[in-house]
């Protein structure tokens, strides 16, 4: 097993190892074709920050982000797929998905309205100092090993060498799991979105 950068010929693998990992997600309803143009996306503006655990050829997992004063990729993986995204989504509202039926729903009033600070030492921080985590995963058959723990240790040194003093991520309530796993690993909570979600923070 061993940790290197992503590269065009893992985006098959990536966007599998994506279903696998979060099952429910609608981001997992787009299919595999969208997903590998979405992860395309941030392997083309982010290089240095998309990396893939290998072993024996097979990607066990993978983590990637952005660079806050850069911004994420998904407003221009929309725009440069907003024919394909437009007839997938029709086709998960005709096969009645409730994910992308919810996402028809007003905003307004929903839990994830409320924003709470958490730790104010991190709100004054320029985003040119700033990266952040979007995604993580370790495939169920490699989870335990430290694959994640590895990767996301390599995440944070990619972002050093880049200059950024911080790091952030956003992880669901619900999740458990990945709480228990950003708080070993010396992130703190930030801010509080609604009961949905916790934006959690590191000093790199």
């Amino acid at each position: 097993m061993y940790i290197r950068n992503a590269g065009m010929e893992d985006l098959n693998q990536i966007a599998q190892t994506h279903i696998e990992c979060f099952p429910n997600s609608f981001s997992t309803a787009l299919g595999v074709p969208l997903l590998k143009k979405f992860y395309l996306q941030y392997l083309k503006e982010y290089p240095d920050l998309f990396w893939v655990a290998v072993d024996d050829d097979c990607i066990a997992g993978f983590c990637m982000g952005y660079l806050l004063d850069r911004g994420s990729c998904n407003r221009s993986f929309a725009k440069h797929n907003i024919v394909p995204l437009a007839l997938r989504y029709l086709l998960l509202l005709i096969k009645g998905n409730k994910k992308a039926w919810k996402r028809l729903k007003p905003t307004k009033g929903r839990k994830s309205d409320s924003v709470r600070i958490l730790e104010p030492e991190f709100y004054h921080i320029p985003p040119t100092e700033c990266g952040d985590l979007l995604s993580i995963c370790v495939l169920p058959k490699w989870r335990g090993a430290g694959i994640a723990n590895e990767l996301i240790s390599d995440y944070q040194d990619a972002l050093r060498k880049i200059g950024r003093s911080v790091c952030f991520l956003t992880v669901a309530t619900v999740n458990s799991r990945g709480i228990h796993f950003y708080e070993k690993n010396g992130f703190v909570p930030y801010r509080a979105l609604g009961d949905v979600a916790i934006t959690y923070a590191k000093r790199l």
